[in-house]
């Protein structure tokens, strides 16, 4: 028997884009049938309303970086929800915490530094990261740790990493001590996205002579 979830959840994550009329959606890749299930959903709506401007069909946003990957599995996505703490970085992972994940991440035994997903998928994993936070091109991170051993990457990796997340960190700790301001953040929003969505279905409804 199949779950409801296989059927409702690209609706409802297609609720989600069209009740807003977003023309483009950041996505991952295996997220791409659900943005065409998006697509057909608004030229359905669009055909069957006779109002062809009701939905407009949403682009998908893609990062030109590899993905991020499991750093004790990087056979798998990296996922908060793992039960491995060592498998992944968070923002409230301290300096410490967080060099200590990349300098014991799963590599391999092959001498050098070189991106090969299928090959070599944590040493790739990592020179991903490297390039993300960066935003080189993988050549130039490549070349940059040409003669140069894992554990050089490791190390300044977890340098890049500690600095990268620092301002995260004092902006995610300032709003931990101020959540009166957090909870008037949200509500305003809710208002907000609740007023767009409301004329976006009650439009529908018109059209659709259910109003």
């Amino acid at each position: 028997m199949l779950h409801l979830g296989l059927l409702a959840y690209p609706v409802l994550q297609s609720a989600d884009i069209l009740l807003y009329k977003a023309t483009q959606v950041p996505i991952g890749d295996d997220q791409t049938q659900h943005l065409e299930l998006t697509k057909a959903l608004a030229k359905s709506l669009n055909n069957l309303t006779r109002n062809h401007l009701l939905f407009p069909l949403p682009q998908g946003i893609y990062s030109r970086h590899s993905k991020i990957q499991n750093l004790r599995d990087p056979g798998q996505k990296m996922s908060k929800s793992h039960v491995s703490e060592m498998s992944k970085i968070l923002i409230t992972d301290t300096a410490e915490t967080m060099a200590r994940k990349i300098k014991s991440a799963v590599t391999d035994s092959q001498r050098g530094i070189t991106f090969d997903v299928a090959g070599r998928p944590g040493v790739s994993n990592l020179l991903a990261m490297y390039a993300g936070i960066t935003g080189w091109e993988m050549g130039r991170v490549e070349a940059r740790f040409g003669g140069k051993t894992v554990l050089d990457l490791k190390n300044e990796l977890a340098e890049l990493l500690v600095e990268h997340f620092r301002p995260f960190q004092s902006r995610f700790h300032h709003l931990q001590n101020h959540p009166n301001h957090v909870q008037h953040v949200f509500r305003n929003g809710a208002l907000a996205a609740a007023r767009v969505a409301n004329r976006s279905l009650n439009q529908v409804k018109q059209l659709l002579g259910l109003d």
